[in-house]
């Protein structure tokens, strides 16, 4: 599968030097994306047909979101023949193990339409009866919790395709983390998380007094805000499943362990 990195292509030779010694370590073959400037943001969301009105970010969130965007909506066009592409910002941490999971795409689920491949919260939740896989030591598990972050992971053909049409029809956007992890959370096939992570990025990794990236997107604010609206139709069947006894018994957590970190 294509590996892209989004990175700003002037004034950014720390970070650009750090993925590109990471990946070759690992002996993964990578393109980097030259990120969207908050300059380009008008050209680049016409060129998408993202409608900005109602949003309440600013300027740089909208870069950071417009630059995913470019390359899935691109993946969605494209005729590469692949069913997949990973996706990473420059300011992660990577696992060796991370070229296992590049090389061989066998171990993504079949119903998959993410597979975050980052290490973000603090712990996850195993419910009962979820479709778990198991590669290589890890757990391949249904996301069915909020997990923001966008720093790494794969998303398929089907699923860009679908992302980018329902974001066309919404002007209420928020960071890409929120609309992938949040709001469109299993929408387009099942998310789906690793464990132990692959990768985490470097504000999440280290404490604040030795940060060498500063993010410029605060994932947490975004929370309880900005839902998409849905219709009459929708909500009432939204409803209903969420009271039936089998969903329920379903969302019921066997515990909570704490996320880790692959080596």
């Amino acid at each position: 599968m294509k590996v892209k990195v989004i990175s700003l292509r002037e004034k950014n030779e720390k970070r650009r030097e750090s993925i590109k010694q990471q990946m070759s370590r690992i002996e993964v073959d990578f393109s980097f994306f030259d990120a969207i400037t908050p300059s380009e943001n008008d050209t680049t969301s016409r060129e998408l047909g993202i409608n900005f009105g109602e949003s309440r970010m600013n300027d740089l969130e909208k870069s950071c979101m417009l630059s995913h965007l470019k390359i899935i909506a691109d993946f969605a066009n494209s005729d590469s023949g692949s069913d997949q592409i990973a996706i990473f910002e420059d300011d992660v941490h990577i696992s060796d193990n991370l070229s296992i999971f590049i090389k061989d795409t066998n171990w993504i689920p079949v119903d998959a339409g993410i597979v975050k491949l980052e290490k973000f919260k603090k712990y996850y939740y195993d419910f009962l009866f979820t479709n778990k896989k198991y590669f290589k030591s890890h757990i391949i598990f249904p996301l069915k919790t909020i997990n923001p972050g966008a720093a790494g992971y794969i998303i398929t053909k089907n699923c860009a395709i679908s992302l980018m049409n329902s974001i066309k029809n919404r002007a209420d956007l928020v960071p890409v983390d929120h609309e992938l992890f949040r709001l469109y959370l299993n929408s387009f096939g099942v998310t789906y998380q690793i464990e132990p992570a692959l990768c985490i990025q470097d504000t999440v990794l280290n404490s604040k007094d030795s940060i060498s990236y500063p993010s410029v997107v605060n994932s947490q604010k975004y929370t309880k805000n900005n839902k998409v609206k849905k219709t009459i139709k929708e909500k009432i069947k939204s409803f209903l499943k969420r009271i039936s006894p089998s969903y329920l018994y379903k969302k019921i957590p066997i515990n909570r362990k704490k996320s880790t970190m692959s080596k």
